[in-house]
This record gives C-alpha cells, sequence and structure tokens, in this order.
C-alpha cells in the first residue's frame, strides 16, 4: 500500500464510506497500533482535505477531518496554513481543530471533554511505546546483511526496509526515504557495519534486476527497483569516486528508477540528485530517453501537466532539447503540458520553440477550442520567457482581440506584477503600448469595494481573495516607475506618448516625466575643463564687423533711453525745498525734493555714461594685451601651446 498513492487512497475511501455512524472514533485508521497497516501517509495530507470537502456526507466529513488532525505535521507551514484556510469554511473541520482556533474556558464541559481525549492518546501512546519489537532491528539489520552476503541479492532490499525500523516500532517508516544515512538503522549501526552496507550496495547496482517493465508507467514500484535508487544514493554520499566508475550497462539498467523515483525531488541534497540524472543521462542516452518519453506521456495522461521536466536542468544539451521540441509537436498532450516543455525550450533559448510557439498564435485568432488554448498558453510562454517577450507577435494579436490580451495578461500578471523582468525585455514605446491597454481594459472606476454589513460585525482579519484583475492594476500601477527609472530619451518620449493617449493622468505622470528628464541631465552632464574656460578667456580679438554691430546696438540703446522721462536741468530752491521738473512730452509736473534726499539721488547719467565708455574701450582691443599678460602668468604646459598656435 505505501509504494502506490492511487490504491492506497482508493482503499482508504472505500473503508471510511462503509463506516457506520458512530460516535466512537475510528482510531485504528490513524495508524497508531500494531494493526493499522492501512494508514495515510504524510503525502496524503492534501488528498485528505480534498476529500473533505467533496464529501457530502457529514459522517463522511468528520472521519476525514479526524484524519488530519491524527496526521497534521504541527512543524510543516504548509499543513498548518491549509488547516486554518479550510476551517474557515468548513464546520467539521472547524470543529475538530476548535481547541487549537478558539480558546478554550477552564472548567467548561468543553474542557474537559478535551481532557478525556488528550488522556486516552496518551494512554495509547504510551502503550504502543512499551511494546519492542523482537527481534529488534539490529539483529534484523545483521540476518539481512549476511544473508546477501551469502548470495541472496533479494536480501538488499529486505535490508533498507528493517533500516526504517525503531525499536518500538509497530510497522516500517518512510519506505520512499532516498538516503539510507538518515534512517534508525544507519545510525545505530557501528562502523563494520556500515562498511558493510556500503559493500553490499556496490554489489547490488552490478547483481541486482529492477524489474523495470513490470512496474514502470504505472503508478506503482516494486522493492528492488526502489533499493537500487536507494544504494545508488548511498554511493554518491559515501563513495562518491566510485560513481564514475560504473559502467554504461549499469546505467542504463536503472535509467528508469533513477528518473522515477517516488519523493525524490525532495531530497535536501540536490546535487546528488541532479548528478545521478546527468551520470544516468550521459552514460546510457538512449534508455534515459525512452524512459523520459513515457514518463511525459504517463503524466500528461494521468494528471494533464508534465512535471519530470524539472529534473532535466543538470543534463541539458542539444540532443535533449530536440527530442522535447518533437514531443510539443504531439497532439496528444494538453495544452498545460505544452507550456510546461515550451517553457524550458525557451528558458534554453532553442530557437525552432520560439518559431513553433508564434506559429500557434495565427490570424484571425481561434474564437474556442483547443488551438485558442493553445494560443493563449503559446503567448504565455513568449512573454514570460523569450528574448524579447515575443512582442510583435503577441502585440498584433491583442490589437486584433482585445479578450485575448486580457486572458494572456490575467494568466501572468501574479507572478510579474512586483519584478518588472517582462518590462525589461521590451522597447521603451512597446512598454508604452502595454501600458495604456492595461489602463484602457482594466480601469480604475471597475474596482468593486467591499461593502459592510451592518448585521455582520468583523470577528477576525477579513479575507480578500485576490483577483487577476488586482494582480493587472498593481502590475499597471509599476509601469509609470520602470520608465522613469530608464531615464533615456526614448522612455521620456514613452511617457509623453502615455500623456498624449491618456490627457486625463497628465497630472499623475507628468512629474515622472520631469524627473526622468533631470536624471538624463544629470546622468549626461560632462563639466568643462579648465582649458576649456581659459580658451574662453582668451578668445581672439573681435573683428571689424562685431565692432560695428556693438555700437550700432549701443545707439539704439542710447536712442531708447533719450526717449525717456527726464529732469528738467533748472532747478529751483526755495527756502529747503528743491523744485523740479519732469517734462513727459504732454505737460509738466512739478516734484519737491528734500535737499537732504538729492545729494544721495542715484546720478544714473554719469553711471550710463560710465558704462557706455568702458563698452567703447573695450570694444576697441585698447587693453587685450594687458589682459592677457595676466592670464599668460604661470600657464600650464597645454595651454602655452594654444597661445603658441594663436600667436602664430
Amino acid at each position: 500500500m505505501e509504494e502506490d498513492d492511487f490504491k492506497r487512497r482508493r482503499l482508504l475511501e472505500s473503508v471510511i464510506s462503509i463506516i457506520p455512524q458512530s460516535d466512537e472514533q475510528p482510531i485504528w485508521l490513524a495508524g497508531y497500533t500494531e494493526y493499522s497497516q492501512l494508514t495515510p501517509l504524510k503525502q496524503d495530507f492534501l488528498w485528505l482535505i480534498e476529500k473533505l470537502q467533496t464529501s457530502e456526507s457529514n459522517c463522511i466529513q468528520r472521519i476525514y477531518a479526524q484524519l488530519i488532525r491524527w496526521k497534521i505535521d504541527w512543524y510543516s507551514a504548509d499543513q498548518v496554513s491549509a488547516v486554518i484556510t479550510f476551517s474557515q469554511i468548513n464546520s467539521a473541520l472547524k470543529a475538530e481543530f476548535l481547541l487549537e482556533l478558539e480558546p478554550i474556558l477552564l472548567n467548561s464541559n468543553r474542557a474537559e471533554q478535551e481532557k478525556i481525549e488528550y488522556i486516552k492518546h496518551q494512554e495509547m501512546t504510551l502503550k504502543n511505546k512499551q511494546k519492542l519489537l523482537e527481534p529488534p532491528p539490529k539483529a534484523r539489520i545483521s540476518t539481512y546483511l549476511s544473508q546477501f552476503e551469502t548470495g541472496s541479492v533479494a536480501a538488499w532490499w529486505h535490508l533498507c526496509r528493517e533500516m526504517t525500523l525503531l525499536p518500538t516500532s509497530t510497522h516500517y517508516h518512510e519506505r520512499f526515504e532516498s538516503d539510507i544515512t538518515t534512517l534508525p538503522g544507519w545510525q545505530e549501526a557501528d562502523e563494520e557495519t556500515r562498511l558493510r552496507i556500503i559493500a553490499a550496495a556496490k554489489e547490488y547496482i552490478d547483481q541486482g534486476d529492477p524489474e523495470t517493465n513490470a512496474w514502470f508507467g504505472t503508478n506503482s514500484f516494486h522493492y528492488s527497483a526502489l533499493a537500487g535508487y536507494k544504494a545508488l544514493r548511498l554511493l554518491s554520499t559515501k563513495e562518491p569516486n566510485f560513481i564514475a566508475t560504473i559502467t554504461a550497462k549499469i546505467w542504463e539498467k536503472w535509467a528508469a528508477i533513477i528518473l522515477d523515483y517516488p519523493n525524490a525531488r525532495e531530497d535536501k541534497d540536490k546535487n546528488i540528485r541532479r548528478r545521478l540524472i546527468k551520470e544516468a543521462y550521459q552514460n546510457a542516452p538512449h534508455e534515459f530517453v525512452r524512459a523520459l518519453i513515457i514518463l511525459i506521456d504517463h503524466e500528461n495522461a494521468e494528471h494533464r501537466s508534465i512535471d519530470i521536466n524539472s529534473e532535466l536542468n543538470a543534463c541539458w544539451d542539444e540532443r535533449l532539447a530536440s527530442v522535447l521540441f518533437d514531443k510539443i509537436q504531439d497532439e496528444r498532450l494538453t495544452t498545460k503540458s505544452l507550456g510546461n516543455l515550451l517553457k524550458d525550450l525557451l528558458v534554453n533559448q532553442f530557437d525552432r520553440a520560439k518559431a513553433f510557439a508564434e506559429s500557434l498564435i495565427t490570424l484571425p485568432l481561434p474564437t474556442a477550442g483547443e488551438a485558442r488554448k493553445k494560443a493563449i498558453i503559446a503567448a504565455q510562454m513568449l512573454m514570460l520567457y523569450s528574448e524579447d517577450a515575443g512582442w510583435s507577435v503577441v502585440w498584433n494579436a491583442v490589437q486584433q482581440d482585445p479578450e485575448f490580451g486580457r486572458e494572456v495578461l490575467e494568466a501572468i500578471s501574479y507572478g510579474v506584477k512586483y519584478e518588472g523582468h517582462i518590462e525589461q525585455r521590451l522597447k521603451e514605446d512597446c512598454i508604452a503600448d502595454l501600458y495604456i491597454f492595461l489602463v484602457q481594459q482594466y480601469p480604475d472606476s471597475d474596482v468593486k469595494k467591499p461593502e459592510d454589513s451592518e448585521d455582520e460585525a468583523l470577528t477576525g482579519v477579513e479575507a480578500y481573495l485576490v483577483e487577476p484583475e488586482d494582480s493587472i492594476r498593481v502590475w499597471r500601477d509599476y509601469i509609470p516607475q520602470r520608465l522613469q527609472e530608464r531615464a533615456t530619451p526614448e522612455s521620456c518620449a514613452a511617457l509623453r506618448k502615455i500623456i498624449h493617449e491618456l490627457p486625463e493622468l497628465k497630472e499623475k505622470l507628468q512629474w515622472r516625466l520631469l524627473e526622468a528628464e533631470a536624471l538624463i541631465r544629470r546622468q549626461t552632464w560632462k563639466p568643462s575643463q579648465p582649458e576649456d574656460i581659459l580658451q574662453l578667456v582668451l578668445a581672439q580679438e573681435p573683428s571689424n564687423l562685431y565692432l560695428s554691430n556693438q555700437l550700432e546696438e549701443i545707439g539704439l540703446r542710447t536712442q531708447k533711453m533719450a526717449e525717456e522721462p527726464k529732469v528738467d536741468q533748472s532747478i529751483h530752491i526755495a527756502g529747503s525745498n528743491v523744485s523740479g521738473v519732469v517734462n513727459t512730452g504732454s505737460g509738466k509736473i512739478e516734484n519737491k525734493i528734500n535737499p537732504l534726499n538729492a545729494e544721495k539721488r542715484f546720478d544714473w547719467k554719469s553711471w550710463l555714461s560710465i558704462t557706455v565708455a568702458l563698452i567703447s574701450v573695450a570694444a576697441s582691443g585698447v587693453f587685450n594685451d594687458e589682459i592677457k599678460q595676466f592670464f599668460k602668468r604661470n600657464p600650464s604646459p597645454h595651454v602655452e601651446q594654444k597661445l603658441e598656435k594663436q600667436t602664430n
């Protein structure tokens, strides 16, 4: 039962369905006693929750809830989180975990009931702990080692089972644990016994028979095959140099179980797992590929998706890519399976895969059916994993069919909304098009705010289901910031394009454009060099034409000032007051000025005369030689060379 998840679950489901309604708990399903060989395993936890949700009978739901309580691993965050989540929508599960989810008043009836259940559980556990295996695990291990050393090859897989036992065990544990060194039998073994186990592992991979044809491609495994993988795993840890000496014939024999070992992806030492897969592929490529195709077909038919491809990174090459490319053209592949394989090919930049994905997005787009589903998954994979996000093809399809664009973008938005790695592969103008599309298709006015109920009061954290539209809007709102941070002329042009197309967002986006422009100036500004400044100071004497233009401009300014209001030169002082007449051309206005203030009056005519004189002298170049002589003091060699060139 432990080797076949499908059969074990079918049997559990059948047994639970015929249990009569009773207040007694089916404790015998918990696996606490030596007679409880039928019990859910840790890989069945999520299956138990699924059955709880789909069961219509309250009695059956209560049994599944009890099993979930008995089998939960309180050290697993995923399992605890699942219980908390589903307890909110399932009353049977909530009732079973009420002790953990809600406080219990001391001395209440419920507290007394929980106390009775706890004592009952402790008594049963203590009773089981008092029983010891006979013969003990050490003796069992020694027996099977001796049998193997005397020629019984099958004794190896019996030995692997016995190593899972503790002195108080009532049944075999962790039969799928691939690392023998973590098992109680290895931990308790002395050094001599460990060396004998390693020697037996070497012998078994040579002499053992995995019986591949009897189980491969099904939901079951033979002990003989499982034991072979455990032997290879042990040797990779304790005798790593020995792995390189294994012949191609041996790798060919164990290739299938290396690929298909259950729970192998949970191995804590990923490097060992990768090395075994790589060695199997390099030494037995034909058998490896044959087994891989069988597993792909099995997973596609059984699960409607493919997961084995995640194991292939360690051995990726052109030959393997070609095999997978041929497979993605198989019409029997589901849409999800197609996406699984297409992802790997695009990530590894297999050019023919990109062309194939683009060929699935034909215009006009299919309106329904598998063809449309494959076009959508192809567009998703291109946007996520191709170098240019497949934009030219995907954008044409989106423009023709906005609903197609919504389906594609909503499917990928959750994983890309914060990272921005799609924008990193797009040109700025394309990013602007994407943003405009998202704003038009997902306006903020469509956001529905939850309405508070007057009849219901919140007693905890309010749950909110994140919809694809929420992820889209988060992604959308990050795009202007990413354009601003690029700080290129093209990104500024993209922001201007957005503002032009969406004038209602001008106030919201204008400051980002200004910031981007300022950032460009900061990044491109170069300070003037001292030589450039001196070159300006030591410029050549102005030409006659330049002087003529300057004098003409001075004349025009003088004429303009002459037309401004003037103070009459005839000033009459009578007593303590000074009289002045201002001539405006249309009449005279008499002003009286305090004599003290008259002394402090700004004589603008005198200053104007001086300014004109200085400009004339400078323009004539009379003192150019003196100015040059001033700047010639201790010049740098570089400036001296420039001065010599100017003199010549």
